[in-house]
């Protein structure tokens, strides 16, 4: 599990990099960064993240459509042979975003 992860959401082409060790996460993309927890259980990732804006003047702000400065994401995926698919929640509302997390290099 530890290890250099990039995550896709194909749906907005958008994407990010986590660094998962020691069942610590932390990652960005181009207007947030995160900070949180990782665990793998079996065949399931759930990632529990807490997002900080650090571009407010970024292009896309975030999938849901907003620039809010910060929120807790918790994401639930399965494995489907080298990559975890899974659903990005943030703590408010229903919405979910589809993502995908493939592993890319060992953790430093």
């Amino acid at each position: 599990m530890d290890g250099l992860w990039t995550w896709v959401i194909p749906i907005f082409r958008v994407g990010g990099t986590v660094t998962i060790r020691d069942g610590k996460a932390v990652g960005g993309d181009g207007c947030y960064y995160y900070v949180g927890t990782a665990e793998i259980d079996g065949e399931q990732l759930v990632l529990e993240m807490d997002a900080k804006l650090f571009n407010p003047d970024g292009l896309l702000g975030n999938v849901w459509g907003d620039n809010s400065p910060g929120f807790h994401i918790t994401v639930e995926a399965q494995k489907d042979g080298d990559t975890w698919v899974g659903q990005a929640r943030r703590d408010w509302g229903d919405a979910a975003v589809t993502a995908t997390f493939t592993r890319r290099a060992d953790a430093p």
